[in-house]
């Protein structure tokens, strides 16, 4: 049990209050400015007083958004509220907005993967039911290592199925009748005993998969990730359990869907109420990280891995160290009353550049890796086999006392050949990410996307389908208009503009081309999939990344432009209206960050991109290019 909270005087909370503005900078955010309590300071577990000068403040409120989602001043002092702010807030917490966006974040419920960690809230009911429930300690660790599991393709649209022999089981346990064994145990100690090894050998991987299946529907269901309706049982991994498991991987931020190997099998074998601690320490070294604009992991040859390092750090400092520790912390905050709770902690040490103060001289490299210039199929039109060994990835450096350091180096994507529709023509249409000198001027948090006029009707409205019998719905793709986390920008987007002419400091950029650097929905795509230019990231990478930007930038908010969308368009008889009123929030840097685009490896006969299409036949002229 962690000791009562300390109390301390008025004059400590002005104090404090006054320290974190100044910790966070000029431009510190809203969150901070609202603090609703004095701040504690905590120290292996406890508290122990005030807050002391240079510790770290963390807002463990329900309020609490990135930098990169918070307003303030624009150049002229007046406010510029973040109209997303509150949506953020909301979809963290699990209530869902009305509208499109608040329909589809309650069909996928855990928005981690999608760059939303939840609320201390949810978290802290997460915790509450595992405490309450008998299944979390019925973890069967021993079935779930000896399982191998099963790789499964995520666009595959059937379970994959298990050819199993049912007379052998029958011939095993007989076997281990005679030897007067039973279970896994019993068969192995009996192996010696068995004149059918061949059978023993078939067997094992058999039973082995049957109890690893089954404890893996077990642990599923005791998360919650059936719903209301128990497990279904049999040997085939059936479609109910790739969904349950595609809910648990969103729930863990394991980028994979429903594929029953690699992270998702590891993370499975960890015990329930320990991977809730897990989760709960991450989310805070999360908050903490972009509070200080931290950006390190590891990922960048020869960096630390300050992500890592934070979350031992606020590990120790909260003493989170058990589950029960855990709830403890969250049951002692007041979530429900106040929007913002801030406590301080010790600093750890960081790379000298975070207490240099002012701007970070900061430069992106973004490497094009393996290219390919081909049409993606042959005369014949079968599709190609154009390998990929390098696949592209963006590098953020600093500059410190004269020398170039990579800070993070994550995947990305690059252009490739797309479908394209002009008038009644669909043609294959090579789209490219140039190579070259290009800046980020200007950073966007909750960015919108208008689609061309030119884009086909039938491309605006998709079927998605809302239950296990099959009924499908059309609907808007308003959600891919934006805001939102699944937007084609996802949650925050900088635009691209190529360098014309460089003098110093100055820099003369050219007009707007359409490439953006920015967050994805689709976040297995990130590794395997192109795009139509853009260069995009985990939408969580994409926030840790502006964020970081913005931080040690000098930049003027400008707040949300004024657009004015509006478009109908009629499908198998049903019209559909799309309306946007505003863009995202621009943060206008006063210094744009130079990228550097690689040209990356050609391979194949063809040099350079295609500059003409290849027409497509189609059998329905009106319809548009799949999405």
């Amino acid at each position: 049990m962690l000791p009562a909270p300390m109390t301390f005087s008025w004059r400590y909370s002005i104090v404090w209050a006054l320290l974190a503005l100044a910790l966070l900078g000029p431009d510190a955010p809203a969150s901070a400015q609202r603090a609703e309590r004095a701040i504690e300071r905590w120290r292996d577990g406890a508290p122990v007083g005030a807050g002391q000068p240079g510790d770290w403040a963390i807002d463990l409120g329900e309020a609490w958004v990135p930098r990169i989602f918070d307003g303030g001043a624009g150049p002229d002092g007046s406010m510029r509220p973040h109209h997303f702010r509150e949506t953020y807030v909301a979809l963290a917490r699990h209530e869902w907005p009305e509208g499109p966006l608040g329909e589809r974040a309650a069909q996928d419920v855990d928005l981690d993967n999608f760059g939303i960690p939840p609320a201390l809230s949810v978290l802290r009911r997460r915790l509450r039911a595992l405490a309450d429930a008998p299944c979390a300690d019925e973890h069967d660790a021993e079935a779930l290592e000896r399982f191998a599991g099963v790789v499964v393709d995520e666009d595959e649209p059937y379970a994959p199925r298990m050819a199993r022999d049912d007379a052998l089981e029958g011939r095993v346990v007989e076997a281990l009748a005679r030897d007067d064994r039973f279970g896994l145990e019993g068969l192995e100690t009996a192996r010696r005993s068995l004149t059918d090894e061949r059978a023993l050998a078939r067997a094992l991987p058999e039973l082995y998969w049957r109890r690893g299946l089954d404890a893996t529907r077990r642990r599923l269901h005791c998360e919650g990730h059936y719903g209301d309706e128990p497990p279904p049982t049999g040997r085939n991994l059936d479609a109910r359990t790739r969904r349950a498991l595609e809910s648990f991987e969103r729930r863990h931020r394991i980028y994979s869907r429903g594929n029953l190997s690699g992270e998702t099998l590891r993370t499975l074998r960890v015990p329930p109420k320990e991977l809730a601690r897990r989760d709960l320490v991450r989310v805070l070294a999360e908050r903490l990280r972009l509070g200080l604009g931290v950006i390190e992991d590891g990922s960048a040859p020869g960096s630390r891995d300050l992500e890592a390092e934070l979350r031992a750090h606020v590990e120790r400092a909260f003493g989170l160290t058990s589950f029960d520790r855990a709830l403890a912390f969250l049951e002692r905050l007041p979530l429900d009353r106040v929007e913002h709770h801030l406590l301080a902690i010790e600093p750890a040490a960081l790379p000298p550049w975070y207490g240099a103060g002012g701007e970070l001289a900061l430069d992106v490299e973004i490497d094009r890796g393996d290219q390919w210039y081909e049409p993606p199929f042959d005369e014949r039109g079968e599709p190609r086999n154009l390998p990929v060994e390098n696949r592209p990835t963006i590098t953020l450096f600093v500059t410190w006392e004269g020398e170039r350091v990579p800070l993070v180096q994550w995947p990305t994507t690059v252009g490739s050949w797309s479908q394209e529709q002009r008038g009644r023509q669909i043609s294959w249409q090579y789209k490219e990410s140039p190579a070259g000198e290009f800046a980020w001027p200007v950073v966007v948090g909750a960015p919108v996307w208008l689609p061309p006029a030119t884009m086909p009707a039938r491309d605006l409205v998709t079927q998605r389908r809302v239950d296990e019998t099959g009924h499908l719905v059309t609907e808007t793709r308003s959600t891919l208009l934006g805001p939102g986390y699944a937007s084609a920008f996802g949650l925050v987007a900088a635009i691209h503009r190529p360098v014309l002419r460089q003098n110093g400091d100055r820099v003369v950029l050219g007009s707007d081309q359409g490439i953006r650097t920015h967050g994805s929905v689709d976040y297995t795509s990130v590794w395997r999939r192109a795009s139509r230019g853009c260069h995009r990231l985990h939408n969580h990478r994409a926030v840790a990344l502006f964020n970081f930007v913005v931080t040690h930038r000098a930049h003027r908010r400008l707040g949300h432009p004024r657009i004015d969308y509006r478009r109908s368009v009629e499908v198998d008889g049903e019209t559909f209206r799309f309306d946007l009123q505003h863009g995202g929030y621009v943060f206008q840097l006063e210094r744009p960050v130079l990228v550097r685009v690689l040209p990356g490896r050609i391979l194949g006969n063809v040099p350079r991109a295609p500059a003409r299409g290849i027409p497509i036949v189609v059998d329905d002229p009106q319809a548009g290019p799949p999405s």
